[in-house]
């Protein structure tokens, strides 16, 4: 009796046994599922960050030169046209509309690699 009980408990802790082997096996398959590898320059989380860095740049250009949708200080306002316009003034102002124009572009390509990243992972 005591070889029948020592059989049906060996079976019994083998069986759990494959049990927990089975569930750690699946979890690291899913877990290996979700991981790239990391020499892929395209994965998710790579075109999440340089999404993000884009929009940042984006945004700090905007806050420092402004939109670019303003009346030119060396430009026409209402069919008149300013009389002292300096140089400088006018080149200022191309650069600031200049970098406005990046600071916009950079947010919306920022905006679609975060898209990106997001169809990718899903």
């Amino acid at each position: 009796m005591t070889a029948a009980v020592g059989a049906s408990m060996t079976s019994s802790v083998s069986c759990i046994a494959s049990t927990i082997t089975e569930v750690s096996t699946t979890r690291r398959g899913r877990l290996k599922e979700h991981n790239e590898p990391q020499g892929d320059v395209m994965s998710p989380r790579v075109l999440n960050v340089c999404g993000l860095l884009c929009n940042l740049v984006g945004v700090l250009l905007l806050f420092r030169y402004g939109m670019p949708y303003r009346i030119a200080t060396g430009g026409r306002l209402f069919r008149w046209e300013l009389n002292a316009t300096d140089e400088q003034i006018r080149r200022r102002d191309l650069l600031y509309r200049f970098l406005g124009w990046i600071g916009v572009v950079a947010i919306v390509v920022g905006t679609g690699l975060q898209v990106w990243a997001t169809l990718r992972q899903a």
